[in-house]
Parts: C-alpha cells; sequence; structure tokens
C-alpha cells in the first residue's frame, strides 16, 4: 500500500523553547507551525495519536504536541504525493527547523512556520491547483466515523 501523507498544524500563541531530543533547545516563534508526516493505511490512527497531549515521546514531533494540542491535520493525496514533494514545496516557500523530523529521512526537515492562517489558506489553494486532494480533519474529529 502507497504511504499516505498528512500534513499537522500547531499554532504556538506565544514564544516557546522546548529541548527536542537529538536537535536540543529549539525556539518556536509565535505562528502556525506544519508538520510532514507519513502514514499507511492506519494513517487516521496515526493523526488520532498526534492529537492526544498524553503518549509516550517517540518522534520529534511529540515534544511539540505534548505541550500544544494541534488543531487540524490534512491528508494529502494524488498524483507524485510524498513527504519528499510536499516538503520541496513548503522548503521554497517558509522557514524550517534543520533537522526536525528528519532524523530517518533525507530532507531538511519536517517542521515549517507560516505566520498566519491566510499563509495556511494560501498552501492549501496552491496544494489544491498542483492537482492534489485534501482531506481535512479538526482535532475533535471521531475516527471511527471515518474510512
Amino acid at each position: 500500500m502507497k504511504k499516505k501523507i498528512y500534513l499537522l498544524f500547531i499554532y504556538i500563541e506565544k514564544d516557546l523553547t522546548l529541548s527536542v531530543g537529538s536537535l536540543g533547545k529549539i525556539l518556536l516563534k509565535n505562528g502556525i507551525y506544519v508538520y510532514i508526516g507519513s502514514g499507511g493505511k492506519n494513517v487516521y490512527k496515526r493523526i488520532e495519536r498526534h492529537f492526544k497531549m498524553r503518549k509516550r515521546v517517540r518522534w520529534h514531533i511529540d515534544y511539540i504536541t505534548t505541550t500544544k494540542q494541534p488543531f487540524m491535520a490534512w491528508i494529502i493525496e494524488g498524483g507524485d504525493v510524498s513527504e519528499v514533494s510536499i516538503a520541496n514545496i513548503l522548503m521554497d516557500r517558509y522557514f524550517y527547523i534543520p533537522g526536525f523530523g528528519a532524523s530517518d529521512s533525507i530532507l531538511n526537515s519536517h517542521l515549517f512556520f507560516l505566520n498566519s492562517m491566510e499563509e495556511v489558506i494560501m498552501l492549501k489553494s496552491y496544494l489544491s491547483a498542483l492537482g492534489y486532494q485534501i482531506i481535512i480533519i479538526n482535532k475533535t474529529y471521531d475516527p471511527h466515523k471515518l474510512n
């Protein structure tokens, strides 16, 4: 089965410094962060796990999501979708945290900074224009009602 790509959106309302495993301390400025991840047929369970704040810290993103709950996720499908293709789009447009989530990846980062919801809306429009289909999941979703 082809991996499904998801984007996780987290709002940081005031600057936050976190210790993130081997990366050490990172500063997250006020704004919206988008994390790129992947999962197969269990992508909904992966997203559900990210929405839970109480969990064992396993990945870099867990250092953030145990402190700040994501407010939304997108599952991206269609065409040549991959973590690399989506990350390249984001890297060309947004600031990123070097090395974040990339210990098992060829990418420079899996975490990107967006200044506002307007940039989120523009990103959705851009990805849609490239032919990607986006399934939007809000943090209050019931995973048992999804496919």
